[in-house]
């Protein structure tokens, strides 16, 4: 049943002092400690030069002299214990394992499993994945780049700017021959370069009215997660909290003011609504007189490319941990406040 198989060690290996311990370390502060002799040298020169595990069951029986039965029962151990890991060589591609090979590395290491093809079918689950992302400026430009480079499936843009010279020092998808042309359209050819296979549309628009948004929803194949980095209109996140239900995805915000950067909250369809957490300020928005809002719409906020890229990939990294179950996801029902001046990080579960 395993001849197809493929074996290998998938942590880090640090020999102790007095050289008694083997410790395979899983993370900065987890791994997992293996008595360093003759045996133990064997087994991992083995894995080391050979990948099929029919031969290296075959060479550890000539090396060891033992039988079969307790050298597969010695790969089992190490198997449950995290310090091995096996695959299908007919069911997985090599250049896909190669592609995305680190991450699902990082996958394991916040959620093990002992087959390596439990840890591919999360990749398949971004590849079946489609994420919509309101506005491609500072936040959402590097939101973008790495969700298309995770390998995210479909990735639908919505934006209504155009390239301005003030966007290349902070969005790095816009080059200076970019300068006047659609962020979408721009950004969808990016996205492409950064990874062939995955789908990009791209909806040059505004988004002024939750009717608008919903017009637009209706025209798009099923939504799994909306990603908001729109500064304007300050209503957006609630319409999105209204229409999450009838179309049954999550979403998220992620957004700053000066130094200080908002990720969050993840919000669930059909559970504890971002209205119900922060529905005081969804009314204190829509009191605002109009020439308020107009300087507010002219008001260039301070931005850089460093914590733009910051607070995007933090975010990014929960959205994914969330859509594939990775351990804890720190900002579900929650806000992280990030203070990029003094790097400190609160939370913020009543955004009222």
């Amino acid at each position: 049943m395993k001849q197809n198989l493929i074996i290998r060690i998938k942590n880090n290996l640090f020999l102790s002092e007095d050289k008694s311990l083997l410790y395979f370390q899983r993370s900065y502060s987890n791994g997992i400690e293996f008595s360093s002799n003759k045996i133990s040298k064997i087994i991992l020169t083995t894995l080391n030069n050979k990948s099929a595990y029919k031969d290296v069951v075959d060479e550890l029986v000539l090396k060891l002299g033992i039988l079969k039965k307790h050298v597969t029962m010695a790969l089992d151990k190490m198997l449950e214990s995290g310090i091995l890991e096996i695959y299908n060589s007919k069911v997985i591609k090599t250049k896909y394992i190669e592609r995305y090979e680190r991450q699902l590395g990082f996958f394991d290491s916040c959620s093990p499993v002992v087959n390596f093809s439990d840890n591919i079918k999360r990749q398949e689950k971004l590849k079946n994945t489609h994420i919509l992302i309101i506005g491609i400026g500072g936040i959402g430009n590097y939101a973008a780049l790495s969700y298309a480079a995770m390998g995210i499936g479909t990735i639908t843009l919505i934006d209504g700017d155009r390239v301005e010279v003030s966007n290349l020092s902070r969005q790095i998808l816009y080059r200076d021959d970019s300068i006047g042309a659609l962020k979408t359209k721009i950004a969808a050819e990016e996205l492409k370069k950064v990874n062939p296979a995955c789908k990009v549309n791209a909806h040059q628009k505004y988004i002024n009215s939750q009717n608008n948004l919903d017009d637009i929803l209706k025209q798009l194949k099923k939504i799994d997660f909306v990603f908001i980095s729109a500064d304007q209109p300050k209503l957006l996140p609630y319409w999105v909290d209204e229409l999450a239900i009838n179309y049954k995805f999550s979403f998220m915000s992620c957004s700053y003011q000066t130094y200080t950067g908002f990720v969050g909250p993840i919000i669930k369809p059909k559970e504890k609504r971002l209205r119900a957490i922060g529905k005081h300020k969804a009314q204190f928005v829509k009191e605002q007189p109009l020439h308020v809002i107009k300087t507010n719409q002219n008001f260039k906020h301070p931005s850089t490319s460093a914590s733009n890229a910051v607070l995007a990939n933090v975010a990014v990294l929960e959205s994914i941990k969330f859509i594939l179950k990775l351990g804890n996801v720190n900002i579900l029902e929650k806000r992280a406040v990030f203070d990029l001046k003094t790097l400190t990080i609160s939370y913020e579960e009543n955004l009222n």
